[in-house]
């Protein structure tokens, strides 16, 4: 790809597919539709800058059970726009890189559905930041090695049985209702 994005318009589903596909940078402007993976995607922005735009409220990027590594280490790149990331319980997401990512929303068409995921992995630098625009429920791994988590005021349940954490934080001050459900004691909460 060259470094260069890959835009992704008009309506209805399409479909992204290939063995070990890295996609510099991913820009939708959907007024419908979704995208769907079929394979696991990487989106580095190895430039800096967007490595993914979701534009509109209409944007979506269904992970349809694959996973979606956004950034790349030593690379500040960012996620921009108002579009939402359709999760599952068989999707994961990592997210790597330095700086502050943005705050990324998650699809809350059926709740603990649509916004959920089995593996999250944060590793964005001690000084890296990745904000939860709403609700998020975690089911599986929760890997957190550099940067902070910001919940904000919304609701992050981890139910899983494996939190790994070397110096990510969560960042839950401004809200009461994170619920960390596990026999695990290694997570921090700010």
């Amino acid at each position: 790809f060259n470094n260069r994005a890959v835009f992704f318009k008009g309506t209805g589903q399409q479909d992204v597919s290939g063995s070990g596909l890295n996609i510099p940078y991913v820009v939708s402007d959907k007024p419908s539709g979704s995208i769907r993976l079929l394979s696991d995607l990487t989106v580095e922005g190895p430039n800096g800058g967007n490595a993914m735009t979701l534009s509109n409220a209409t944007d979506i990027l269904n992970l349809n059970g694959k996973t979606l590594t956004l950034g790349k280490v030593g690379v500040t790149s960012t996620l921009a726009g108002n579009g939402f990331i359709k999760g599952s319980a068989t999707s994961s997401l990592s997210i790597l890189g330095t700086g502050n990512l943005g705050t990324i929303n998650f699809d809350q068409t059926t709740p603990g559905t649509t916004n959920q995921l089995q593996n999250l992995t944060i590793d964005r630098t001690l000084t890296g930041l990745v904000t939860l625009g709403n609700a998020l429920k975690v089911v599986g791994t929760l890997t957190l090695t550099e940067g902070t988590f910001t919940v904000g005021a919304n609701t992050f349940t981890y139910s899983g049985t494996n939190i790994t954490r070397t110096n990510g934080v969560i960042d839950a001050r401004d809200r009461k209702s994170t619920r960390l459900n596990s026999s695990h004691s290694s997570v921090s909460r700010m």
